[in-house]
């Protein structure tokens, strides 16, 4: 397959880094570049691939040593060495694990020119190349951390994997500190990162064992969702045709390969908690009676609680949990619109489409095209329309994206990006001050002990200035409260008061609901 522009461009960045860095590396030591070098290759094999996709929705932060040993390199050697440092790792592992010569250029491009940027940083920010100071050197460690990371996650995961920008924090952080002190030790010997051969050997073989762990649960829990269809020979293999009407459709919309894993396995999943079930219901062949109606109801929640209780699996909880629930908030539990996240959709077409083309003990199948055609004539109150033109599409074996618009295409993208930085935003600030007053002050706080009195001052600033903001909110929370006793007057009409309450609120708090609310008022004769 012909390379992207995209990676070609990666490609030529790291061949022309690789290219300065040889015409900048003679001052540098030869012991420990020799000795760098050889731990990062060391690094590289005993390390598991990540450009292999297990196709599993196993969700974790990987630590990387070859990216520690490459941080120490930086600081202990400088931008240039540290980038043949990570291109020798990138080139040795390749080699080591197998893969096309052109995958191999990428990573080692990728690697350098990460590396690079990281080193160009540390400098920048007034970091010294052999010498490391914690205290006076933090922020010329955190520049350099923040370009390394940056660069490697746009090359490798967006460019390289088509991942989403996922920057991994707290495995970043650790990489991060675990660099910083092999740099510390090799300044004074550097025959100490030699230590970091059992360290790599240790971490590689417990992040192995955590890995096959998760992978042996789900697959028993794959194993339990086959014995659930089995029950039940109209609905045997249901979800693992759900699964793969799922993952047909996620494919033609181009999402991140990560997405298209959860939202397959939700769909492999998402019946567990009919095991709950009565089997007779399931084959009953005339209506069920309002018991059997609330029993059957409860599979979908069943099913969350059970993934629920498995933290890599978690995430598709929710989705699955929604899967009986349509747009217009007339499903199983009454939720609808922007309260039902992109995965439900997905979960909710397929699921509605195999139970209409399956045969059941009450009525036939439909055929594949009537049933095409019942989804074309509910979407927008049964289906996401957006979601349901995608699948009609790819179910009449054409490109989704050929009939969808740009805006649309965006919205599904937009929605299926399964990371969110876990900070909080300016808007959440604004709602939760309390979060800025507890920075404030852990802020106040550093600066105290380590003698650092802009640090202190800085904290405290951001202490008064939340404490200001909380009391704006509980005045404006008094305001609205004042506003309602006054609309719920005695004697006033219901729709005026209908009227002053969307208003009132909606100045405050808007949401997508207060625009649907004011088109039901009555209009003015």
């Amino acid at each position: 397959m012909r390379p992207s522009r995209s990676s070609l461009a990666t490609i030529g960045l790291g061949l022309g880094v690789v290219g300065v860095s040889l015409t900048k590396i003679s001052h540098v030591a030869n012991t420990a570049f020799a000795l760098f070098l050889a731990a990062v290759i060391l690094v590289e094999l005993f390390e598991e691939s990540d450009r292999e996709r297990s196709r599993e929705p196993i969700q974790w932060q990987r630590f990387r040593l070859a990216a520690a040993v490459q941080i120490a390199a930086l600081i202990v050697l400088g931008p240039w060495a540290g980038a043949l440092v990570a291109a020798a790792g990138a080139i040795a592992g390749g080699l080591f694990r197998g893969g096309a010569w052109r995958t191999l250029l990428l990573d080692a491009s990728a690697g350098a020119a990460a590396a690079c940027a990281g080193g160009l940083a540390f400098e920048l920010a007034g970091g010294t190349v052999g010498s490391l100071r914690l205290l006076d050197d933090l922020i010329a460690l955190v520049g350099l951390t923040l370009a390394f990371l940056t660069v490697r996650t746009v090359l490798l995961d967006v460019v390289r994997a088509r991942e989403t920008f996922d920057p991994r924090l707290v495995a970043s952080a650790g990489e991060a500190g675990l660099g910083a002190t092999l740099a510390l030790l090799a300044i004074a010997h550097p025959w100490n990162v030699v230590a970091l051969v059992p360290v790599a050997v240790a971490v590689q073989q417990a992040q192995l064992r955590l890995k096959n762990l998760q992978r042996e649960t789900l697959r028993a829990l794959e194993t339990f969702a086959n014995i659930v269809d089995e029950r039940d020979p109209t609905t045997y293999r249901h979800s693992l045709r759900v699964a793969g009407y799922v993952d047909g459709l996620a494919r033609a919309l181009r999402l991140p390969f990560s997405e298209i894993d959860r939202l397959r396995w939700a769909g492999r999943l998402h019946d567990l908690g009919k095991v709950a079930v009565d089997a007779s219901l399931l084959r009953k062949r005339g209506r069920l009676d309002g018991a059997e109606w609330a029993a059957m109801r409860r599979h979908p929640r069943l099913s969350a609680r059970l993934l629920q209780r498995f933290e890599f699996v978690a995430a598709q909880a929710h989705a699955v949990e929604l899967h009986h629930e349509r747009a217009d908030g007339s499903g199983y539990y009454g939720v609808g619109g922007d309260d039902l996240p992109l995965a439900s959709h997905f979960l909710i077409v397929a699921d509605s489409f195999d139970a209409m083309t399956t045969d059941r003990p009450y009525r036939p199948g439909l055929t594949h095209e009537a049933a095409l055609a019942e989804i074309e004539r509910n979407a927008g109150t049964q289906f996401h329309p957006t979601v349901a033109k995608a699948f009609v599409a790819v179910q009449r074996g054409i490109d989704p994206l050929t009939v969808l618009s740009a805006e649309e295409v965006e919205q599904i993208r937009r929605a299926s990006a399964p990371y969110r930085i876990g900070l909080a935003g300016p808007a959440e600030l604004k709602e939760r001050p309390e979060l800025v007053v507890l920075g404030g002050v852990v802020l106040a706080l550093a600066g105290l002990g380590f003698a650092q009195g802009w640090l202190a001052a800085c904290g405290a600033g951001a202490a008064v200035a939340g404490l200001t903001l909380r009391a704006l909110v509980g005045l404006r929370a008094e305001r609205v409260a004042a506003a309602i006793h006054r609309a719920l007057g005695p004697g006033a009409d219901r729709d005026a008061v209908f009227a002053q309450l969307v208003d009132t609120v909606g100045r405050v708090w808007p949401h997508d609901w207060m625009r649907a609310a004011r088109t039901l008022l009555p209009r003015p004769r």
